[in-house]
This record gives C-alpha cells, sequence and structure tokens, in this order.
C-alpha cells in the first residue's frame, strides 16, 4: 500500500500527479482541533436594533459619501503604487448605484488596514480584480438591507400544502425581496440555533395575509409534506430563513494571484461570502469569521455557501477560521469536467466543450471517461486547441445536452460562460458512451484547510474535489450532510477525481443528519466520505458503480461523534489509508434505518459476490468500503457501538486489495 502511495507522489501511474509539497502532511504530528466556541446566541427580542445597526437618511448618505472617498483613495494608491494603505475607523456605504461594490483592480504589493471599519453593501460587494500580493485585512463586510427574509412559522396545513409564516419586523419581505425563480428555504428550532435537517426546497409563490403575514403558497418539492424528516419535524413556531439567488458577494477574489485576507469578518453575505475564482490563485484566508452578527437576530450569515473557490490554478490556504450559517456549503473547492463530442475515426481529434470558463489549452493533459460511471478511458495531451464561436458553442452545448438527456443521465445547462474548442491530441481515445473530460490546469491543486471551526449549516462542511488537498485539524459540527465530502460528480460537472488527498486529526460531531429516514436516501452517508457521485440516478437512491478513479487517499487520526450514518465511507478509490481514526456511537440515526440499503438499486452494475452484497444491504458499520481497491484499514477504535451497528469495518463490493491491521 505505501509503496503504491509512493509511486503515485511520483508520478508512475495514474495521471502523474506531484504529492503536495506543503507543511503538515499526513506524516506530521498532527495539532489538536480548534476547541469547541460558544455559539453567539440569537435575540429574537428585537429592541432597537433587530436587523443590524439603524442608521437614519442622513447617515446613511454621509456613509455612501466616505464609500466614494474610500474608493478615490483606494484607486490613487493603486495607481501611485504606494506599499499600504489605513482605512480610518467607521461604516462605509457603497449603494445600488455606482458600481455596487468597493473595488481593487490590478493592484501590486499594496496592503489595506482596515482598522475594523465595516462596508455596508446594498448590493455586490468587496472585489479583488486583476491583483497580485494584496493583504486586506480588519475590516467586517455586511448587508442593508439583509438579502434575506425570516420568520416565525405560525400555521401548517398538510391537506393544502401551504405554510403560514410571520415575517419579522424590519427584515425583508416578499414584497420588498423580488422573486427570481424561487425563495430558498432552511427551517430552524424555535430558539434559532438549531439547523432543521431538509432535503432542498423552495418557495415559488407568496400570499400576503395582511401586515407581516404571508402565506408561502407554492414549493418546488413540497419536502415538508411528502418526505418529511420524522426525527427533527418542523412545527408550530419553528423559525424559517427564506433567500433569493442573486450574483451579490462579501468578498471576491477574481483573475489574481497571492492575495491575503486576515481577520476579514462576513456577517451579510448576499450570495458567497467569500469567493475566488480563474487566475493563478495561491491566495490565503487567516482567521475570517462568517457568522451573524451579535444581537442582530439574523437566521443566517450568508445566503449561499460560505466559501467558494472555482478554476483557480493554486488551491487557497484557509486557516484558523469560523465558518457558519450558510445556506450551503461551509467550504466548496472544485474545477469542472468537460465533455467531449463529434470524434473523428482516428480517435486524436474531437470538440470541448466546458460548462464554465475554459480551462484547456495546447499542452494541457487530458483524462477521458465515461461520463455515466466514471471509468477511465485514457490520456492524451493537447497539441491544437482552436476556439469555436459563440453560436458554435450553443449548437455544442445543446448536442450535450441531448446526449445526456438520451443516456439518462440528469445534467445541469451549460453556462453563457461555458466554451468550445476543436482540439487534437497526441494520442488516440477509443471514446465509449458520453466521454467526459478533466483537466487539471485549474482545480485548486493544493488547497490547504487547517484549525477551522465549521458549524450549523443544511449542507456540508466541506464539498471539495482537487488534487494535493490537505484537511487538517478542524472541528466540524452540526452540519445536515457530510462534514468533510471528497466528491467529484456529473450534475454540476464538478471535478477533479480526487489524487493525494490527506484528512488528518479532524474533530467531526453530529454530522449527515440529512442522510437518510423513512422518506429518503441522499448520497452523503458518511461524516467523513469520499466517493463519486455519478449515473442516472443521483438521490433517493443515488448510484454507485466499480470504476476507481480517484487514487491517493489518507483519513488518519480522526475523532467522529455521533455520525448519524457511518463514520466513515470511502468508495470509487485506488490505494487509502485508514488507520488510527475514532468514531464513538455511529449510526445515531433509526429512524429509516431499513431504508439504508447500498443494494437496493443503488448498484449501477451487476455484482455477484454474496457476501460484499449482504454488506451492501445492511451497511450498518463504523467504516464502510465500496469499489476500492490496495486499501490499508487499521489502528481504527469504535466507542459506545448502538446495538444495530453490525461491526467496524463493511466491505461491500468490488474491494480488492484489503489489508487490515490490529486494533489500538
Amino acid at each position: 500500500m505505501r509503496r503504491f502511495l509512493r509511486l503515485l507522489a511520483s508520478g508512475m501511474i495514474l495521471l502523474g500527479i506531484a504529492a503536495c509539497s506543503r507543511p503538515g502532511s499526513p506524516d506530521e504530528k498532527r495539532a489538536a482541533p480548534p476547541p469547541r466556541s460558544e455559539p453567539v446566541r440569537a435575540d429574537f427580542s428585537f429592541g432597537p436594533n433587530p436587523a443590524g445597526l439603524q442608521f437614519s437618511d442622513e447617515e446613511k448618505a454621509n456613509q455612501r459619501t466616505r464609500g466614494a472617498e474610500l474608493q478615490t483613495a483606494l484607486n490613487k494608491a493603486v495607481k501611485s503604487g504606494q506599499g499600504k494603505c489605513t482605512i480610518p475607523p467607521g461604516h462605509y456605504r457603497f449603494p445600488n448605484a455606482g458600481g455596487n461594490r468597493l473595488l481593487l483592480r490590478q493592484a501590486r504589493n499594496l496592503e489595506v488596514e482596515g482598522q475594523g471599519a465595516t462596508f455596508w453593501f446594498e448590493t455586490g460587494g468587496v472585489t479583488l480584480e486583476d491583483c497580485a500580493n494584496v493583504t486586506l485585512r480588519n475590516v467586517i463586510v455586511d448587508a442593508d438591507p439583509v438579502p434575506f427574509m425570516q420568520g416565525v412559522v405560525v400555521a401548517i396545513d398538510r391537506a393544502a400544502r401551504t405554510v403560514d409564516v410571520e415575517m419579522d419586523p424590519r427584515f425583508q419581505t416578499p414584497a420588498t425581496l423580488p422573486l427570481k425563480g424561487f425563495y430558498h428555504l432552511t427551517y430552524f428550532s424555535p430558539d434559532g440555533e438549531r439547523v432543521i435537517p431538509m432535503q432542498w426546497d423552495g418557495v415559488t409563490e407568496w400570499q400576503p395575509l395582511g401586515g407581516h403575514l404571508y402565506r408561502a403558497a407554492k414549493f418546488m418539492n413540497d419536502r415538508l409534506f411528502t418526505k418529511p424528516d420524522l426525527a427533527h419535524p418542523v412545527e408550530l413556531d419553528s423559525r424559517v430563513a427564506f433567500s433569493v439567488k442573486t450574483d451579490s458577494w462579501g468578498v471576491q477574489v477574481i483573475r489574481s494571484a497571492r492575495c491575503v485576507l486576515e481577520d476579514v469578518k462576513v456577517h451579510g453575505g448576499y450570495a458567497y461570502a467569500f469567493f475566488e475564482k480563474l487566475g493563478d490563485g495561491g491566495h490565503q484566508y487567516r482567521r475570517c469569521l462568517i457568522g451573524r452578527r451579535p444581537g442582530s437576530g439574523r437566521l443566517l450569515a450568508n445566503a449561499r455557501d460560505g466559501f467558494h473557490s472555482y478554476l483557480v490554478r493554486n488551491g487557497p490556504l484557509i486557516e484558523e477560521c469560523d465558518f457558519s450559517r450558510a445556506m450551503d456549503d461551509l467550504i466548496a473547492v472544485h474545477g469542472f469536467f468537460s465533455m467531449a463530442v463529434d470524434w473523428q475515426p482516428d480517435g486524436r481529434s474531437f470538440t470541448l466543450v466546458t460548462p464554465f470558463e475554459p480551462d484547456v489549452s495546447e499542452g494541457s493533459q487530458l483524462t477521458f471517461f465515461d461520463f455515466l460511471n466514471g471509468r477511465i478511458l485514457g490520456q492524451a495531451a493537447v497539441v491544437k486547441s482552436t476556439a469555436l464561436e459563440s453560436e458554435q458553442f450553443k449548437a455544442m452545448k445543446n448536442k450535450c445536452m441531448e446526449l445526456a438527456k438520451s443516456a439518462g443521465l440528469p445534467q445541469r445547462d451549460f453556462t453563457a460562460e461555458g466554451a468550445a474548442f476543436s482540439v487534437a491530441l497526441d494520442a488516440a481515445i477509443k471514446p465509449s458512451g458520453l466521454v467526459g473530460v478533466m483537466s487539471v490546469d485549474f482545480v485548486s491543486k493544493n488547497t490547504v484547510i487547517r484549525r477551522n471551526y465549521l458549524h450549523d449549516t443544511l449542507a456540508r462542511g466541506m464539498l471539495l474535489k482537487t488534487h494535493g488537498l490537505r484537511v487538517e485539524n478542524n472541528r466540524i459540527e452540526r452540519v445536515a450532510h457530510s462534514g468533510i465530502a471528497v466528491l467529484p460528480e456529473s450534475y454540476f460537472m464538478e471535478g477533479p477525481f480526487a489524487r493525494d488527498v490527506g484528512i488528518v486529526g479532524n474533530h467531526v460531531e453530529d454530522c449527515a443528519t440529512l442522510c437518510y429516514n423513512d422518506h429518503f436516501f441522499e448520497p452523503f452517508i458518511g461524516a467523513i466520505q469520499v466517493s463519486n457521485f455519478m449515473g442516472k440516478r443521483l438521490f433517493d437512491p443515488p448510484s454507485f458503480f466499480s470504476a476507481t478513479p480517484n487514487a491517493g487517499v489518507v483519513i488518519q487520526g480522526n475523532t467522529i461523534v455521533r455520525p448519524a450514518s457511518v463514520g466513515i465511507f470511502l468508495a470509487n478509490t485506488m490505494g487509502a489509508e485508514i488507520t488510527g481514526n475514532t468514531i464513538d456511537q455511529p449510526m445515531t440515526r433509526t429512524v429509516g434505518l431499513e431504508r439504508f440499503n447500498l443494494a437496493g438499486g443503488c448498484l449501477g452494475e451487476p455484482a455477484p459476490e454474496a457476501g460484499p452484497l449482504a454488506v451492501a444491504r445492511r451497511p450498518y458499520y463504523a467504516i464502510l468500503l465500496l469499489a476500492c481497491r490496495e486499501v490499508e484499514v487499521s489502528g481504527n477504535s469504535v466507542t459506545q457501538p448502538p446495538p444495530h451497528l453490525l461491526g467496524e469495518l463493511g466491505v461491500g463490493p468490488w474491494v480488492e486489495n484489503l489489508k487490515t491491521g490490529p486494533k489500538p
């Protein structure tokens, strides 16, 4: 096994991706995870400042003047090349008109010291664009008004499938927050502290009932009525928040290199609190916060993902941050898969179609795979790449969508940022089925996430797809899906397949509560999970295949407490070590346990082994393997196992060359 990992690191097998050489590798002595933080209790008494600080019209006008003056001062600092800009403490406002953002463009070697200044955005946010070696320190980013509605459930009509909500005073309402397709919703306990796990849903129609009372008259999926979580019911006096999709943000870093954000707090992000895309990357985020403004009574801090990175060449360092109360994943890092169509008979020429901005150029090393199951078809380098016109891209992306539909694959649409290229290769490929393409030029390689506190969200603590990943000594608590998920997938076309991954010394507690119940079966079944997310069925139940495109995974020295399902789930991986982990009270969720069946429609291809199939039918184990090769599992311990747990290690279908060792 260790020889396999050494071969992977030296580039002798698979994609030849060199191992991450950053400090903090799995072989280093691990530090203790960050201590549990005391939560900031929400105040729903609605005193003088229920939604945050309140300002008069005159104060807001003065803040807009200060905001405009600050933008002018920063422009001068960038143009003059001065090394440091210090912002006087106070409040600065950036309105809807006039660019609605604070912009640093083409700045070089600049340090911006905020001294605790607060930036208020009516939309938009802080943007670093085409910058290098810029540091932003000690600022607070907030929204006014906050980009969501919230209130309390006062009536539930299960026959009519409606919910009446008394909206909180001084927050937005459907009259002030326009509908943009749907209002994404999240339910909370009556005190606002606990997220109630529920499959994704949104409101598409409101009926005003007078005053602050509104009726949610139509839902996208009717989850509350068709697939409720009986273990965590939504009841009268439950609290609820609603957001709309927006292109605004907290702080975004675009086409930039080696920027640093330190002690930056985001209390009211419209979409992503921290967002980076494109460029050389290698950015650092230290001691940053995503959280509710203390004393504001807010249920949320952010309307979408907390931190999101995509199509960046070098990944971020995220260190000693506290992220919570987002409506989606707290940390998401990935690149994108593309599709290959119109293959020529020689197998060397085809049309490449990307869902977002292009990530392939001449010299790029590409891996080709079956989009249905992740099976690797071959590898080749790009010798020529010619961009096609926009109308040709539209035709090609429509062709991709039709091919996916005819193959029975659920598939998101390609975005306007996508592109199409005529590509020539240095070696022939034998296409099979709908062909996916993986490039690793812009996948946030060598991302390091360490000593952070992630807690309280409806989605995942981390959703990661990259190479050279290190996830070390973090504390993750109370997230509805997996605490740490490495999950390349086909629907959103987010990749790459994982290579050289170290998940070491983390504390994961009360996670994966939204794994299964009487009405559904989610694909996020492990508190720590490495697997693929592909096939004709992605949910209820998901699909699993025998392909092993992920490689070189180390899951070591983690403590997992009260996972709702299995503690560690590893699938679709060649070469892995699961060693020295402690799993306390696994499989705490008993409601819907009989529905947790990986053989009941989940296996996307035949699996004849009788023993592994029995494990798949009743996968009640602390550690679960499926579709793995060259795996070592040793030195792990399980404490306080429940009566229904069938053992420490469950070996499902398609597992080969498994090495097990003694318990500690």
